[in-house]
């Protein structure tokens, strides 16, 4: 992928509706399991727009790079991580969950769009 203007507006949309999603829906929900699920689903958004075999440099700038960019955060769980004083344990075990979750999710993400049936 080349930057183009347009790759680079679309980039930009993608991560203004990501980052007004997660707002939205973290106005809903409780911060800090809301927080493994958004970066589940953002892994997923992500690994489908790099799968997708007939997808385009633009489906990849607006859903993978601008939309799951700006939907998912690691910077949220840092903070919580930081003001729930939790254990170092529960604190490593939470992280580690979501990113497996999280690899996980991507690779079905990946799988779902790309025709790999395994």
């Amino acid at each position: 992928m080349r930057f183009t203007p347009r790759l680079a507006l679309l980039v930009f949309l993608g991560g203004a509706l990501g980052s007004l999603a997660r707002f939205e829906l973290d106005t809903l929900f409780e911060f800090g399991p809301f927080l493994m699920v958004v970066n589940i689903v953002g892994s997923f958004v992500l690994g489908a727009a790099n799968g997708d075999a007939k997808g385009s440099d633009e489906s990849r700038a607006f859903f993978g790079i601008g939309f799951a960019g700006g939907f998912t955060t690691m910077s949220g769980v840092s903070l919580l991580l930081l003001v729930a004083g939790e254990t170092l344990p529960i604190v490593a075990a939470y992280a580690i969950a979501m990113f497996g979750l999280s690899l996980v999710a991507y690779v079905a993400g990946m799988r779902l769009l790309s025709g790999v049936k395994k």
